[in-house]
């Protein structure tokens, strides 16, 4: 989660509304629709275009089957920062 947090805080995490739909459709109780909701609009939606989905292909993940994909397709993997002890 450390990671994603400095990600968001560069600026370097972005939303799409259908992931933005996603996530909040995902949610049933009105107070965490809320509230997630209101912690989502923090993102600004950017704009889709065809070219961006392929893109996505290149989308940050904890999978590790893309340790194994990257092996045979030319994908880039985010390789994570050393954890910061305070």
């Amino acid at each position: 989660m450390h990671e994603l947090t400095e990600l968001i805080q560069e600026g370097r995490a972005l939303l799409i509304g259908p992931i933005r739909q996603e996530l909040l459709s995902g949610v049933s109780d009105a107070r965490q629709f809320k509230d997630l909701r209101d912690r989502l609009r923090a993102f600004t939606d950017l704009s889709i275009h065809g070219s961006d989905y392929e893109r996505a292909a290149e989308i940050f993940t904890l999978d590790k089957d893309f340790s194994s994909y990257a092996k045979h397709i030319p994908i880039t993997l985010h390789e994570a920062r050393a954890q910061h002890t305070p």
